[in-house]
């Protein structure tokens, strides 16, 4: 296990904690970005105040309507002209051609600067992605991340910070373990670091469900975690989901999340 940085306590054990506040919070933020930081909520799910590994986030942000809709719509195009019956699509800028994705790209760069410059500018964009249903795919499962993008091996011991950022009209299920894969490993689950792939909990073990509210007018809902410590997976029902993933390596001294 490639642990890089500590944590104090088992995070289990900890109850979530819900708070208002203020423009700024109190966190390890360089001082000059105090005013310009626009949290407005944040709930710890998985944690402590000190330690924590999944958080809920809600950021003042007002995403042009028009470049969320035009963004949208490029989506939609693809999932009707290129889906083959799938009802999911998604701009993926590491696999991807990104000359066929203008729209996104647009909304990349939004994104970016009202909203990933004021939480953490060394995220990366791993996916747009719109679901217009609820999809079927032979990847979906519980599972840790490897990668900050959509890659299915890993290439660094480094840990991986997730940040998901709900931009479409419904709520974004995310389940979860309230367990590492390390004490997983300790518990004989089957477990790999290295590549991609689903895990299979024993009954005995909950899986956890948490929701990323929608998108509102002047403000984002986001969540942050340890993605390559805790199992997780992204639930969609019919109501389909539009979101933007980005990734980060971390070596627990430049993310404290």
């Amino acid at each position: 296990m490639y642990f890089l940085f500590s944590f104090s306590g088992h995070p289990s054990s900890a109850k979530a904690t819900t708070r208002r506040l203020p423009i700024v919070f109190k966190n390890n933020i360089n001082a000059i970005h105090l005013n310009l930081l626009m949290l407005l909520e944040r709930k710890i799910i998985l944690g402590t105040e000190n330690d924590h590994r999944i958080v809920l986030e809600k950021y003042a942000c007002e995403l042009s309507v028009n470049k969320l809709y035009e963004s949208r719509s490029e989506l939609q195009k693809h999932i009707e002209s290129n889906g083959n019956g799938s009802l999911t699509w998604g701009y993926f800028p590491e696999i991807k051609d990104q000359n066929q994705y203008p729209k996104c790209r647009i909304l990349e760069e939004e994104l970016s600067e009202l909203l990933l410059s004021k939480i953490n500018k060394n995220f990366s964009l791993a996916f747009i992605r719109l679901s217009v249903g609820k999809p079927a795919s032979d990847y979906g499962g519980l599972h840790i991340d490897v990668d900050i993008g959509v890659g299915h091996t890993r290439t660094t011991p480094y840990e991986i910070v997730r940040l998901i950022a709900n931009i479409g009209d419904a709520p974004r299920t995310i389940e979860y373990i309230d367990i590492d894969s390390d004490d997983l490993k300790n518990m004989e689950v089957e477990i790999s670091r290295d590549k991609y792939a689903i895990i299979t909990p024993p009954k005995s073990i909950k899986i956890k469900k948490l929701e990323i509210p929608p998108r509102e007018k002047d403000a984002i809902w986001i969540l942050r975690f340890w993605s390559s410590l805790i199992p997780h997976a992204g639930i969609t029902n019919e109501d389909g989901h539009f979101v933007a993933a980005y990734g980060m390596y971390s070596s627990g001294e430049d993310c404290k999340i």
